[in-house]
């Protein structure tokens, strides 16, 4: 009877139309987004399998979606720039960068949120999942952090605790700009997702990813309940964007002195970084390729990351394309769009995700929405080198609003459930799981340490591990490594406390509404 009941609902079905080219555009993200949220990096294998099967279904989308004369004219232009880029700098990312804002042909921005939402919010839940549990919390990095001495900082299957933190951004910018929450529930939604801000942090021990997610919510509440944007808003949100630029390639440059030291304390260390890269290195017109000595060295700055790699020129577009969207999104007051916008151009102050490969800068779904819009208006005949055709998608609808109600029916006792399922997992686990007595890493992982450094073979790591003696990254006999006791030891056994309560939490959740769902059906 129940499972007839939900047959039933997954049969009521809402059709909605869509293009032939439009699902080759939503294959496209969704292969490249997913790719990235599972945690492939540019140089796996498994990246560039992803990227070779997102490039041909970008290719087929291009050929069967309708555009005038001027459009594929700018398809091809930005297309083209990407490409020299690439082929000057070695560097992959504004070629993605310009295939997002070349396929926003007809594609709706709420629809592409919403794969964004599904895609992206399966693959992070997914790498939660591991982290929780400690199947898998990724690579590390020990760094001294709050006070506390060294702390392990876990990347949960990405590359960086940075890239981590930032990923959990995008999930809850996709969150906000799809449900649109609203008053009451944007006040609740902003609570909860503070809470996960600081369950993410207590992991990745990111300062700059728990910045920008704070930055986000304020935006995100500021405009929600502003009803018109004045004047003075009007040109504060039109400056933003020309002064990260001015801040990228000018503070750098200062003279030493306290106000430098306080700007490159504030963004650790990465101003003097960017210092290096501007001193070191001229500014090409096209892109070059940039060799550092050591992978320390990096530039943790979108702007200066897109100038330095891409050129001059690739820079100049960028801009122009940035400061029109930001003055459309403005004279529109599209206000989710502009805390979107405003949150994410202010992290790539500290963070280069915007313009590299990362494939996380969801601010260039608006500028390629609002390249097409404006190019629409100009005119033209239009036509598709192939034949696109409309086709109907039958999407459960009914299964969607039913599951929905029956969480939130009564959704303070099944936190309530929840909640006790939770805390018995977690005493449990406090129960059963022992600290070990110290943690042994490879110095190259970790900040200085005064303390003497040790070489194990590896006939050793049995015997330390027997003792309690935790041995992690080992990497044979010539790397020399730390051994860390005390305060990071007590930090990981309270992280697997709260991991396995988590999990316990939610599971609790899910089948409590999942069971009001079935008895409700029955």
């Amino acid at each position: 009877m129940i499972f007839n009941s939900i047959s039933a609902d997954i049969n009521e079905v809402k059709k909605v139309k869509i293009s032939t080219g439009e699902i080759f555009f939503y294959i496209f993200f969704a292969v490249l987004l997913g790719a990235k949220g599972i945690g492939w990096y540019d140089g796996m294998l498994q990246f560039k399998v992803a990227l070779v099967i997102s490039c041909l279904f970008f290719i087929a989308k291009i050929l069967t979606t309708e555009h005038s004369i001027v459009e594929y004219l700018f398809i091809i232009a930005i297309l083209l720039l990407g490409s020299i880029s690439y082929i000057t700098s070695g560097d992959k990312g504004l070629l993605l960068c310009v295939m997002l804002i070349a396929g926003m042909k007809e594609i709706p921005v709420n629809r592409i949120f919403k794969v964004g939402l599904v895609v992206f919010g399966g693959t992070f839940i997914w790498r939660l999942f591991f982290l929780f549990t400690g199947i898998n919390k990724g690579n590390f990095f020990v760094h001294e952090k709050m006070g506390l001495g060294h702390l392990f900082r876990w990347t949960a299957g990405y590359a960086h605790p940075n890239v981590f933190h930032i990923s959990y951004v995008i999930l809850i910018a996709f969150i906000f700009y799809i449900f649109k929450f609203q008053k009451k529930k944007l006040v609740i939604a902003t609570i909860v997702a503070f809470v996960g801000n600081i369950l993410i942090f207590v992991y990745s021990l990111s300062f700059t990813g728990f910045l920008l997610t704070c930055i986000y919510l304020i935006l995100e509440n500021y405009f929600s309940f502003r009803e018109n944007l004045g004047l003075a808003e009007k040109i504060v949100i039109n400056l933003v964007f020309p002064g990260c630029i001015l801040f990228s390639i000018f503070m750098p440059l200062i003279p030493e002195g306290k106000l430098f030291d306080f700007l490159n304390n504030l963004l650790n260390t990465r101003l003097n970084l960017s210092r290096i890269f501007l001193t070191s290195y001229d500014i090409s017109f096209w892109g070059q390729k940039i060799v550092t000595n050591s992978s320390s060295i990096n530039i943790d700055n979108s702007f200066l990351y897109a100038l330095m790699f891409y050129g001059m020129v690739p820079f100049l577009i960028l801009c122009i394309l940035y400061i029109l969207t930001i003055r459309d999104l403005v004279i529109k007051e599209k206000k989710q769009e502009l805390a979107i916008v405003v949150g994410f151009l202010i992290a790539g102050i500290s963070e280069p995700f915007l313009f590299n490969t990362s494939f996380k800068n969801i601010t260039l779904i608006f500028v390629g929405n609002y390249v097409f819009t404006y190019l629409d208006q100009v005119g033209g005949k239009k036509f598709s080198l192939f034949n696109t055709k409309m086709t109907n998608i039958k999407i459960p609808i009914k299964l969607g609003i039913n599951l929905y109600e029956s969480f939130q029916k009564n959704c303070k006792q099944n936190i309530l459930i929840a909640a006790a399922i939770g805390v018995v997992a977690a005493v449990s686990c406090a129960v059963i799981e022992e600290r070990p007595n110290s943690y042994i890493v490879p110095v190259n992982l970790c900040d200085y340490s005064n303390q003497e450094r040790i070489v194990i073979n590896k006939n050793q790591v049995d015997n330390l591990q027997n003792s309690g003696r935790i041995v992690l990254g080992y990497a044979g006999e010539d790397v020399e490594m730390y051994e860390f006791s005390g305060n990071i030891v007590q930090v990981e056994y309270m992280r697997e406390i709260l991991g396995i309560g988590i999990i316990g939490i939610s599971l609790g959740y899910i089948v409590a509404g999942s069971l009001r769902y079935m008895i409700i059906k029955k």
